[in-house]
């Protein structure tokens, strides 16, 4: 298949500064050109535009045309080949240049070709992002994340308290780089927020839980194969999950009787087991637990989150 290379600008939250980025790159594989806060403009070969909209820290998707300084960005937008109507939005970053100014002259120029403008429904939005330089740009898509962050976890099936928002479920599944049709295990499931939101995009999941209330639970909640097991000694083949994805048990909040940390190495060790070669591993905990991971995982990545005052999350990204 002949390649095809585009520049793309994803607009995202700013809910943490490095877990978006992580998650571009996981779905996309690019590389990054120039980064914003709340903007990354990335290289990306043969992009995937469905999978693309379903990010969970990304707000919208846009193709950029061109850049340049102002008068080089007004020169491109007269040779877009539109017709129906539109509108311009810019979103100023760092460019010293009023974002309405913007609008008014690129907005101008396309008029002239006799387009009409529509600010409420257009069939085209022209996005232009002005950083050091002016990113003149058509938007492809809104992402999912407005429909993601309105699955608030106590509007569950089953809730329990202290489950990771959705956006950040969402967000780590495909860190983990998961596939299509491929499978996913979160060997301490609780509610199924995790595998909730892989099937939303098509994988299959697993989850293992040792309370079985939380399996009761989560079975009104996902479609995926559950099972009420030990996360120390996993049901599982060798080799069998092509990613592994869990927010672990934090302390207080976990009703194990084994100490925490023989419950965390004895964990990590089978999910190494049943992971396959090369593949991640995209492991949640509430401290530092670098000295248990077990030497044959590589760590690509440490993303720290405070959610509050006492808790702090840690995603550690692992490659086997």
């Amino acid at each position: 298949m002949e390649r095809k290379s585009e520049i793309l600008c994803f607009e995202v939250s700013q809910e943490h500064p490095t877990i978006p980025k992580s998650e571009i790159l996981a779905v996309t594989h690019g590389e990054i050109i120039e980064e914003y806060p709340g903007v990354l403009i990335v290289k990306v070969e043969n992009p995937d535009y469905k999978r693309l909209q379903e990010l969970g820290m990304c707000y919208r998707v846009s193709k950029i045309l061109g850049s340049g300084d102002f008068h080089d960005i007004c020169e491109i937008s007269e040779e877009i080949p539109l017709s129906g109507s539109f509108r311009v939005r810019a979103v100023r970053k760092c460019e010293d240049i009023s974002s309405s100014k913007v609008e008014r002259e690129i907005g101008r120029r396309i008029k002239k070709k006799g387009l009409k403008v529509d600010l409420k429904n257009p069939d085209f939005e022209i996005r232009v992002i002005l950083t050091d330089k002016c990113h003149l740009g058509i938007k492809l898509f809104e992402c999912a994340r407005k429909e993601i962050i309105k699955r608030k976890p106590h509007k569950m099936r089953f809730f329990h308290p202290g489950v990771m928002l959705p956006q950040f479920s969402r967000a780590i599944v495909n860190i983990s780089e998961v596939k299509n049709g491929e499978k996913l295990l979160d060997p301490f499931c609780g509610t199924g927020g995790i595998l909730y939101e892989a099937e939303r995009i098509r994988m299959r999941t697993f989850g293992v839980d040792v309370q079985p209330k939380m399996i009761f639970g989560a079975r009104k909640n996902i479609l995926g194969e559950l099972v009420i097991g030990d996360a120390k000694k996993l049901p599982f083949r060798d080799s069998s999950f092509h990613a592994v994805v869990s927010d672990f048990p934090y302390g207080r909040s976990s009703s194990l009787s084994d100490e925490q940390e023989k419950l965390y190495s004895e964990a990590l060790w089978e999910i190494h087991r049943v992971l396959k070669d090369f593949r991640r591993a995209v492991i949640v905990t509430n401290r530092d637990i670098k000295e248990l991971l077990p030497p044959l995982f590589r760590l690509e990545e440490l993303h720290k989150h405070r959610v509050h005052k006492s808790l702090m999350r840690y995603f550690w990204v692992l490659r086997k």
